[in-house]
């Protein structure tokens, strides 16, 4: 009984990790530190949500980026009269 547990417990952590994860919570906790493969595995996990949270930020950023940059190209033209000119405008999807 006490080896079952030893090994559903963690996969139920796991479980529900995975759960708040696909929330878009990435701070969720995971406690298990032995060397064994469900260690391995919830190490992995742990630093793929670090990763996704830092990508996730990255993104978010640059996005912002391009957004004032775009505020600037607008007021760029319409300071030089080319109002109607989109070629001037950045586009998300080359980016």
């Amino acid at each position: 009984m006490r080896f079952t547990r030893r090994i559903t417990k963690p996969l139920r952590d796991l479980t529900e990790a995975a759960k708040q994860w696909d929330e878009g919570n990435y701070d969720f906790s995971l406690e298990y530190d032995k060397d064994d493969e469900i260690g391995i595995l919830t190490r992995t996990f742990k630093q793929l949500a670090v990763n996704t949270k830092e990508k996730i930020t990255e993104m978010e950023e640059l996005d912002q980026q391009k957004i004032e940059i775009n505020d600037i190209l607008d007021m760029s033209r319409i300071e030089s009269g080319r109002q109607n000119d989109s070629d001037y405008r950045i586009n998300r999807e080359r980016l």
